[in-house]
């Protein structure tokens, strides 16, 4: 933080008016500052690149925030925000927008513009459905959050994000999942945790980057087939499950490191285990 940037901190947290000159203002941390409100002039800032403000108390944001026009990182997350303020879509430039532990039901349609986005967190909120517009978001090479939300299901245009790496929907209420999610090639890490699916669709086996599965607290009474086949997988999280038994495949997943079986029914002394073990996979039962 250099000395602009401190002085800039100080008069918002302060409400002692901005300096004069922003121009070499490129990050401000305004976190944890229990603010409740910002003023206007942030567009003065217009070297602005990285806006935290995390953990706050704030239900709006000003007008003029749409003129930082080399923005590309915003978080909102743990404020009061029922509604992303219209502004957001303004900022063209992001690549990373930070929307988690809000009280959002919807997003505006206005948000398809942000067409740079590389990492969505939209987690801990209160979406019954996927917003509509996060499919204008299918170029992400990043993450997508939507963990903790009251999800019931996942649209099947989610499959036309086939460059997304990380894609969280833990801690919904889902049942299923849609066969196009198979089609979302480059996922590399995929969180399911508590949930209540009972299977996974036989499309997974597609998932030939998968290599962290998080299934945890589901309503899995078998290992899902559709990881028969998972080259590259190296940690599968099966722990709270109703599992009785463990299939003899799981001992031919070659880049497997960790298995996760705690509070299963699943035997403690099983060969696939065994074998497993011999090769030096982490197995915890």
């Amino acid at each position: 933080m250099n000395a602009t940037e401190r002085a800039w901190t100080e008069a918002i947290c302060t409400g002692a008016g901005q300096p004069p000159d922003g121009r070499s203002v490129e990050v401000l941390d305004l976190a944890h500052r229990r603010l409740e409100a910002l003023p206007d002039g942030l567009g003065r800032c217009s070297e602005l690149r990285e806006l935290q403000l995390y953990d706050n108390r704030l239900s709006q944001l000003p007008a003029d925030l749409g003129t930082c026009a080399r923005l590309t990182r915003l978080s909102l997350a743990r404020n009061a925000f029922q509604q992303v303020p219209p502004v957001v879509a303004e900022c063209l430039d992001l690549e990373w927008l930070i929307l988690g532990e809000n009280e959002l039901r919807d997003l505006p349609t206005s948000l398809g513009a942000l067409r740079k986005l590389e990492t969505v967190d939209l987690a801990h909120n209160r979406f019954e459905v996927v917003p509509d517009v996060v499919r204008e978001w299918s170029a992400i090479r990043g993450f997508l959050y939507l963990g903790d939300n009251r999800l019931s299901r996942i649209p099947d245009w989610i499959g036309t994000f086939r460059t997304l790496r990380y894609l969280g929907l833990d801690a919904n209420a889902l049942q299923e999942l849609p066969t196009t999610l198979g089609d979302c090639a480059a996922l590399q890490e995929l969180r399911l945790q508590h949930n209540r699916l009972t299977d996974l669709p036989p499309s997974l086996d597609q998932l030939q980057d998968l290599r962290e599965l998080h299934l945890r607290d589901n309503r899995f009474a078998v290992v899902p087939d559709a990881l028969r086949e998972s080259p590259t997988l190296e940690l599968l999280d099966l722990r709270a499950n109703p599992l009785t038994k463990i299939p003899t495949w799981l001992a031919d997943l070659p880049a497997l490191r960790k298995l996760d079986l705690r509070w299963t029914a699943s035997p403690r002394e099983d060969a696939t285990l065994a074998a497993l073990g011999e090769r030096g996979v982490r197995v915890l039962v």
